[in-house]
């Protein structure tokens, strides 16, 4: 009885090529979070990837310039988990295509500069159903949904971030670590925008994923948080001084630390071949 709607936000960096068309780690621009011309000189690469991707039936929602020096997000409409892959998926290959037509480079990799933002794949679940009448009840089930995605994540990092260089942007420059939730503090774990019920935007994840095998997953323990009636933690309204002391507990620190989790895990087990978790594990020495 219950229905989801999922959705994307892709950060991205853009930097240039060469005069010979070899590609550089300069950034494309040095605007920040918002910035718009002229220190944004992203605007119409992103407009191009817009555009590109309505023409192919895709459901691109906004886009911006982000913290980062030539770093950018497209954001997605909700659609069906299936679709929201789908998109996923062929989103990164239009950016690339678009980036290399106009001389630049798209790097989607976790810290593509050391020294800056690393880039995310934020990922948000609506969660819905026309089988409750009362709305009391339906938030229940997504309060119960979200306690179940909080209770696994920390054996799922493995595929929310499968390489080793995920684990360089997590806790840093508003990339989460704490297992935790907000209403308010847009650097968690997960946020649960005050404008939008029964959402949950989860923000370790990184564009590194396979994003049908990660909402698979993230769908998974969601209903078992559901079938097991979990009970959602206090939130995190805080700054992150005091959040230490009181989050549930830390996403692995490592890609070790994760291949440790996810090979324990009952629910990887389930739901995902040993061949495929091992083939991830198998990452580490990349």
């Amino acid at each position: 009885g219950i229905s989801l709607r999922m959705s994307t936000e892709f950060e991205f960096y853009l930097f240039r090529d060469d005069e010979k068309g070899r590609p550089t780690c300069e950034p494309l621009d040095t605007g920040g979070y918002l910035d718009v011309s002229p220190l944004d000189h992203g605007e119409n690469i992103r407009r191009e990837i817009c555009f590109t991707l309505a023409e192919m039936g895709m459901q691109p929602q906004a886009s911006y310039h982000q913290c980062g020096p030539g770093q950018n997000e497209v954001d997605f409409h909700a659609s069906s988990p299936v679709r929201a892959a789908d998109e996923a998926s062929l989103f990164k290959w239009v950016v690339r295509t678009v980036a290399s037509t106009n001389g630049l480079r798209a790097d989607f990799s976790p810290r593509p500069l050391p020294e800056e933002p690393g880039n995310g794949l934020h990922v948000n679940i609506q969660v819905e159903s026309e089988d409750f009448l009362n709305p009391i009840d339906e938030n229940a089930v997504f309060c119960s949904f979200m306690a179940g995605v909080l209770a696994h994540i920390r054996e799922l990092c493995l595929f929310t971030n499968p390489t080793p260089a995920s684990y360089l942007r997590l806790g840093r420059r508003k990339a989460p670590a704490c297992i935790s939730w907000s209403n308010v503090n847009r650097s968690l774990l997960v946020r649960v925008p005050s404008d939008h019920v029964n959402r949950m935007e989860l923000r370790n994840p990184d564009c590194t994923t396979s994003p049908y095998l990660v909402f698979m997953l993230l769908i998974q323990a969601g209903l078992d948080g559901v079938r097991n009636s979990m009970t959602l933690p206090d939130p995190c309204d805080m700054d992150l001084s005091g959040l230490q002391d009181r989050c549930l507990a830390s996403l692995p620190a490592s890609m070790e630390e994760s291949i440790e989790v996810a090979l324990g895990s009952g629910l990887v087990k389930l739901h995902v071949p040993a061949s495929v978790t091992a083939a991830y594990a198998a990452r580490e020495q990349e």
